[in-house]
């Protein structure tokens, strides 16, 4: 049986990510955006968007995801990891060596186990 995907908060670029992965991604990064730490309005960002694969935004693996806030999302647009941490660590105080080192800790961590159905 093939799932069946509707418009919504599943839709990510030109790509559909399965609500599973995306709560399993959110999970993974605490349930609050990597880069500011708020926890309103999440969604998934693609922390390279040059990377190749099938996706105009980038490759869609977990080690390319991380969980944003929108204003994140919206603001970092299709700037690498290091040109956003230069841009937001002066806005909310942080080290942009810091903002750097967290996103790769994420994404080197595992997605947790899936959910029984």
């Amino acid at each position: 049986m093939t799932a069946r995907m509707t418009w919504g908060s599943d839709w990510q670029g030109s790509k559909w990510l399965w609500p599973a992965t995306r709560r399993r991604l959110k999970k993974r990064d605490g349930g609050v955006c990597i880069y500011c730490f708020d926890s309103e309005d999440l969604s998934i960002d693609h922390v390279d968007p040059t990377r190749p694969g099938k996706s105009k935004r980038g490759d869609n693996s977990p080690t390319n995801l991380i969980t944003a806030c929108m204003t994140c999302n919206r603001k970092k647009a299709r700037r690498s990891l290091e040109e956003w941490a230069q841009i937001l660590g002066p806005l909310t105080g942080q080290d942009p060596a810091d903002i750097i080192a967290r996103v790769k800790q994420k994404l080197a961590e595992p997605l947790p186990p899936r959910e029984p159905s």
